[in-house]
């Protein structure tokens, strides 16, 4: 790509080793952070990264801990967290990082964070914590998880919990969430992604965090985007968000029968498009 620079860096953050991307664009309007979900890692956002530092964006994008390249916990099982917190806190940690460095090189763009399922739900936290930022870009976040176990038992698992805190159980297999099954397939070879066992520990955060933003206002610009057919996450949570939405410039924006995966749908760069096109309106109006 012509005048962008692509780095890897691991950086120490809130006790983790943290890997994280950087694309750096000559004459870039603005920076962009891309949060991955549960179970994946940053490089299943690479064509994310080149599509926006390809129309002037600086990006960003780290692996949470516990997940691809990053440290996690001593002795637990990859993805397994003790609080949703420590996510929070490392990304916070991630951001001032990157926004101390770029200001070092005289470097003052305005700011957009974007997250994907479990990634689009830390979005929609720290958008309730981080004014700063331009505005915040959400995809199936995890507000209510379709797992009936999980809904139903979830006081029996916080008991069992305490007593084996890396409880896992069986994940929902890539092909069920991913339309377009060569992806699906490759989705599964990826050395960095998990995809046989879910951290309940790391699941019953992630639905106490969902249950409370799903229901939560938002002043600041928000765009959330969703497909009706998603088998993972409800899209119900979504539309209920949506509600809560008070900024005249946030958008919700369903995706017909598009499934969990949204950016790896056929129409991935048509959904792209759009995000990019909303986040250019509130640059020009800044």
């Amino acid at each position: 790509m012509i005048g962008v620079t692509y780095s890897e860096e691991q950086l120490h953050l809130n006790t983790f080793t943290i890997f994280t991307r950087q694309w750096l664009t000559e004459g870039a309007k603005a920076t962009l952070f891309v949060q991955h979900g549960y179970a994946e890692h940053s490089g299943r956002y690479k064509h994310v990264g080149e599509y926006f530092a390809n129309h002037k964006y600086n990006v960003f994008m780290m692996d949470l801990p516990g997940h691809g390249q990053s440290s996690g916990i001593e002795g637990a099982p990859r993805t397994y967290i003790d609080s949703f917190e420590t996510y929070i806190t490392t990304i916070n940690q991630f951001v001032d990082t990157m926004k101390t460095k770029m200001e070092s090189k005289n470097i003052i763009l305005p700011m957009f964070f974007m997250g994907h399922s479990m990634g689009g739900l830390l979005t929609s936290v720290l958008a309730g914590r981080r004014s700063e930022m331009k505005g915040f870009i959400a995809s199936a976040p995890a507000y209510i998880i379709k797992n009936t176990g999980l809904n139903l038992f979830s006081w029996a698992i916080q008991g069992i919990l305490k007593f084996n805190p890396y409880l896992t159980a069986d994940m929902d297999s890539p092909s069920n969430i991913i339309t377009n099954q060569e992806v699906a397939r490759e989705y599964v070879t990826d050395p960095f992604n998990v995809c046989s066992k879910a951290c309940a520990m790391t699941s019953l955060e992630m639905k106490s965090y969902g249950e409370v933003e799903k229901d939560r206002d938002l002043d600041i610009p928000f765009y959330l985007f969703h497909g009706s057919g998603d088998t993972l996450i409800d899209v119900k949570g979504a539309r209920i968000k949506a509600t809560h939405l008070n900024n005249p410039v946030s958008k919700y924006v369903e995706y017909p029968g598009a499934n969990h995966v949204l950016l790896e749908e056929d129409n991935k760069f048509e959904m792209l498009d759009g995000v990019e096109k909303w986040v250019d309106s509130l640059i020009e109006n800044k």
